[in-house]
Order: structure tokens, then sequence, then C-alpha cells
């Protein structure tokens, strides 16, 4: 089930390695919660939406979310070929949920989507993230994955906004030198009660 799923023990999520900038530091927790529940939500309407499932949206903001993600389907006519796959890679111990792999019209091979509900798309860390889910999807077997769309919907169900990044070498260095990174400053973030390391927030 989404938002409850649990995690090999010694792997570390993307998301969690890409948190350690604290961008949320100054929101208040409860605001986090519940854009988690909110992100939770639309995730999984969406992927009963491509399952052929009835849709429940707990919000009206969720709603206007899903909205917006139909706005963008019916414009693309994507066929969804994966929705919430969990993916390990064992060397670095690190896992992520791929959101989506679609196959759009007139296009050979698959493109990783991921769904924001986030109110600003984040310039340092979503191309971080797509480079780890396509370094992901690569390791476990989806060799011709070089494409991302980062599908920013709207909270007022208007036409989403889309960001594409593509396979790059050296910012998948810059993701190694994160999860390194992250690795030193995690007794310290261990302490912080209020560290948010949740899939569905950003």
């Amino acid at each position: 089930m989404i938002g409850v799923e649990e995690i090999k023990e010694g792997y570390t999520r993307v998301t969690t390695i890409l948190s350690q900038w604290d961008k949320m530091g100054n929101i208040p927790p409860e605001i986090i919660e519940r854009k988690r529940a909110i992100g939770t939500n639309v995730h999984a309407a969406i992927h009963g939406f491509g399952l052929g499932n009835e849709i429940a949206l707990s919000s009206e903001e969720g709603g206007h979310y899903f909205m917006s993600f139909l706005l963008w389907y019916r414009k693309e006519s994507p066929l969804i070929e994966h929705s919430e796959m969990r993916m390990y890679e064992d060397a670095l111990q690190i896992t992520g949920c791929i959101d989506a792999l679609i196959k759009l019209p007139g296009q050979e091979g698959l493109t990783l989507v991921d769904w924001k509900t986030s109110a600003n798309a984040d310039k340092e860390v979503w191309p971080q993230q797509a480079q780890y889910y396509m370094y992901l999807l690569q390791k476990n077997g989806f060799k011709d994955i070089n494409r991302a769309l980062f599908v920013k919907l709207d909270k007022e169900g208007n036409m989403p906004k889309v960001h594409e990044y593509t396979w790059d070498d050296e910012l998948l260095l810059d993701c190694f030198a994160a999860k390194r990174t992250y690795l030193r400053m995690k007794p310290w973030l261990d302490k912080r009660k209020d560290y948010i390391d949740e899939e569905y927030v950003f």
C-alpha cells in the first residue's frame, strides 16, 4: 500500500538522501504532514486510475491535483506500462519508488514519470532525484531509460508544468557524493525529531 511500505533493512531511500539539505526546516510540522497526506492520496489515485480502479480522493485539494493529472493524461495519451515500482540497488544500498514508466504515442522505449504536488520546482533536488531513479531502473533491468518527466501538478486543477531531465554522467557522480555526505551526516540527522524522509512530501 502506498505510504506504508517497509524498506529492506540497511537500504536508504533516495528521497532521504536528498532531504539532507533541509529545505523544509522552517515549515510547521502540521503543514508538512498535511502535504504528505495529500501527496500520498494523489499518488494512490493516479496509481488506481492506471489500474482501472475506482478513484477515492480525501480532500478537495487532492481532487484539484488529480484533475491536473487528467488534463495532462488526455493531452499526452500515455500508455502506463508500470506504476509504483519499488527499486533496490545493492552496491549503494539505495532504494526508490518509481511513480510510473510510460510509453508516449510515437515514442520508442519508455519514459520515467514522477508526479509532484510541490508548490515550486526544486532546481537542485529534482534533477538529482531523476538521475538516481534512472540509475535504479538501469540497475533493475530497464537499460534504455534515459529520460524523465517530472509532472508538477497544479493545485487549482490546471494543466501541469512538465520538467524534463535526461541522463547525465556528471550529475550521477554528484548523486553518489550526496550519498556519501548523507552517511557522514546520518548520526546528526537521526537525532533530529523534525527530520523528514517521506517520499510524497515534495
